[in-house]
């Protein structure tokens, strides 16, 4: 069993390339001048919030990471990313990916269709990805074989 006082939160970083929130799609009145003002006041809400976000930062981890050995075994493959926006610490909105999906999504990105070949170039791509978790895969090996022998 793990103690949690050992651990450290995996803190992902905040990708400031990506794009701001689009409420001018979100439709949220039909008369334009009404939506516009609670779109400005959203956003101004938002950004006044992130701002004060900004001191903390989204932490992502394996599912499995704080099982105790009892009940159903989680998905060994579940990553879930938290933002520190919840009411308490501990309390954050979660996402759930899927480490298999991932993959799988990023072969088929990179296809014509599910069992086509890579396009070309993609191969680089892919051969990246899977450079990324066999080294994920050494890294649990050493801990392994690191493991007490009784």
């Amino acid at each position: 069993m793990t103690t949690r006082a050992k651990t450290r939160k995996l803190k992902g970083t905040y990708d400031k390339t990506s794009s701001r929130i689009g409420f001018h799609n979100w439709n949220l009145h039909t008369d334009p001048a009404i939506e516009k003002m609670l779109a400005d006041m959203m956003e101004k809400m938002l950004k006044d919030a992130f701002a004060i976000a900004n001191d903390y930062v989204a932490y992502g981890e394996f599912a499995i990471s704080w099982w105790d050995g009892k009940g159903k075994t989680p998905d060994a493959d579940q990553i879930t990313i938290d933002l520190p926006l919840g009411p308490f610490e501990d309390d954050s909105p979660r996402w759930k990916f899927s480490l298999q999906e991932m993959v799988r999504e990023v072969i088929n990105i990179n296809s014509d269709r599910d069992d086509g070949p890579l396009n070309p170039g993609a191969r680089r791509i892919v051969e990246a990805v899977r450079a990324n978790m066999l080294e994920a895969v050494g890294l649990l090996d050493e801990a392994l074989a690191r493991e007490k022998k009784p």
